[in-house]
């Protein structure tokens, strides 16, 4: 499987972010900036723990 470099943000895009990096969904919420996004991750987490059982 190929290495994804998920930091590879365009000059163009870093007004959007300025860095990328992958996190564990359990930390997602409190490392996240917008409400809206917290909540995708909070009921993201709530889902994947009710499919699987974790």
């Amino acid at each position: 499987m190929p290495t994804v470099l998920i930091d590879n943000v365009s000059d163009e895009m870093r007004i959007e972010a300025a860095r990328a990096k992958w996190v564990r969904l359990e930390e997602a919420p409190k490392l996240l900036a917008y409400r809206g996004e917290q909540q995708m991750a909070r009921k993201t987490l709530e889902y994947v723990r009710s499919q699987v059982g974790v």
